[in-house]
This record gives C-alpha cells, sequence and structure tokens, in this order.
C-alpha cells in the first residue's frame, strides 16, 4: 500500500503579488541547550509575522537559518524584525532581503546547496523542465536521443553510487534499498516498491510520478530511459554486475506506474 507523503518546499523563490514579503536570514552560534531555531519562530510571532518557508543547517558549531517570511498581518517594519532578530543571544550576523519584483523574493543569502550535511553539493532543477529536455532529445535525434537519455542516467545512477558508498558503509542490500530512498528524496520521482535477488540477479522497481513522463500527454511506448539507465549504472556499480533493465509499464502510456523489471544481462546494453 502507498503511504501518502508530504509536500516540501524547497527554499529559493517564492512568489506573493499581494503580500509584503521578505528573506531574513542569520549565522549563530550554538546554545548551551537547544532552541536557536524555536527562539527565532517564537520571535517572528511575537511580531505576528508568518513564516513561509525555512531552512535549518548545522555546520559544527554555527547555526545558518534562512527564511521567507510574510509581513502583511503586523503593523512591524521589516526594520523593526530585523533588529528583533539581531538582540538574541546566539546572532552573530543578520542578512535581509526585500522582494526583486513586487511579490517574487528570491533566496539570495544561501549558496551553495548541500547534501549529506555538507559533504555532496546539489542544484534545483524543475522536474516538468528536465523531462520536456528529455522528451526534447526523442524529438531531435529520434532513437538515438533516448539512447543518450540512457547513457546519461548510467552515468548519473553510478557516480550516485560511487558517491553513497564513499560516505555510508553497509552491505549492498542495504546500499540498494537506501538509493530507492535516495531517488525519492532527491524527487526525481517517488519509489512505492523494489526488491532484488543478489543471487538470480533479477528484481523489479516500481515508481509513481516519475518525472520522466510528465512531458508526456501520451505514448504509444515507454520513455523512461534515463531512469533506465540510472537503475542499470546503479546495479553496477554496488553489485558490479551487469544487469538488463526494462521498462514494462509507463505512466506516458497511461499506465498508473513506472515499473521496471531487471534481469542478468550478458553485455551492457546501452539504448
Amino acid at each position: 500500500m502507498e503511504v501518502k507523503s508530504y509536500p516540501k518546499e524547497v527554499l529559493s523563490l517564492h512568489y506573493a503579488p499581494r503580500r509584503r514579503i521578505a528573506q531574513i536570514s542569520f549565522r549563530g552560534q550554538i546554545m548551551p541547550a537547544p532552541g536557536v531555531l524555536a527562539n527565532f519562530a517564537r520571535t517572528l510571532a511575537e511580531l505576528g509575522v508568518r513564516i513561509l518557508a525555512l531552512n535549518f543547517t548545522s555546520r559544527n558549531a554555527e547555526r545558518y537559518v534562512t527564511s521567507f517570511i510574510d509581513l502583511s498581518e503586523t503593523r512591524a517594519t521589516l526594520k523593526e524584525v530585523v533588529n528583533r532578530v539581531r538582540k538574541l543571544e546566539f546572532v552573530k550576523e543578520i542578512r535581509v532581503s526585500g522582494p526583486v519584483i513586487r511579490g517574487l523574493v528570491v533566496d539570495e543569502h544561501s549558496f551553495p546547496l548541500t547534501i549529506l550535511g555538507g559533504r555532496g553539493e546539489a542544484m534545483i532543477l524543475p522536474r516538468k523542465l528536465f523531462s520536456r529536455m528529455l522528451a526534447g532529445l526523442r524529438k531531435e535525434l529520434g532513437p538515438s536521443g533516448w539512447a543518450l537519455a540512457f547513457n546519461q542516467g548510467l552515468i548519473f545512477g553510478r557516480e550516485l553510487a560511487r558517491d553513497l558508498k564513499l560516505f555510508v558503509r553497509g552491505p549492498t542490500r542495504d546500499l540498494l534499498r537506501a538509493l530507492t530512498r535516495i531517488y525519492t528524496a532527491l524527487g526525481w520521482g517517488k519509489v512505492i516498491d523494489a526488491g532484488f535477488n543478489l543471487f538470480t540477479g533479477e528484481g523489479f522497481l516500481t515508481v509513481a510520478d516519475n518525472f520522466e513522463a510528465e512531458a508526456y500527454t501520451s505514448s504509444e511506448e515507454p520513455v523512461c530511459h534515463f531512469t533506465r539507465g540510472a537503475v542499470t549504472g546503479a546495479l553496477l556499480e554496488i553489485v558490479g554486475r551487469k544487469f538488463e533493465v526494462t521498462e514494462v509499464r509507463c505512466a506516458a502510456k497511461g499506465d498508473e506506474y513506472c515499473h521496471f523489471s531487471i534481469g542478468p544481462a550478458k553485455s551492457l546494453k546501452l539504448g
């Protein structure tokens, strides 16, 4: 049974043309007792300021908080809000930005975007945009476009698996299980079921809302070749063997989920 997930706002930009919005960020020091985030949120609440989105990052003894805020329902000015936050005992540095265009606030304070506690860097690429890019390869290059998408996915899967092995230790089965969770956590698609037999080399992967299918209103054949390549590359890196990954059901065809079948391969098929 599929478990419903919660939405997660990635703090990058926010648009509310009829609201008085801004970005406020600070670098703070660790306190003897937990409370940096709670005290910051309490201060804003006391001023009648709503938090629209917030990111909290820990790095050794320092804490970084950046947030988009809504001042539409308070008489406090942005300057007054900044002065109150600056007086908090743990705040060492504070930054503030107003809208770039009326109603549009953009994160101007945070770079680079990181994962794994700063061990890796990330970037944001809208799902539908990436899906259209891959669909464009098929439109411009024909079947070669899908072969190219597969190879890009192969590289992605191998590199992602290689990075995981660098930072996390564990048996092969646990690493593969972690990769399915990571695929969902990165926003590519929601893995709702997966299985793999290390002895027979057979397995499957079922993905809901896979990003590759978004660019298609209908298709006569499966379209998720980047994902197929990513699974192939991850297995090649983690297990050390070549596998054949075939998409047997695809949301672009009208199926409920994208379902991939995994089996042993004598040679690595690239398209």
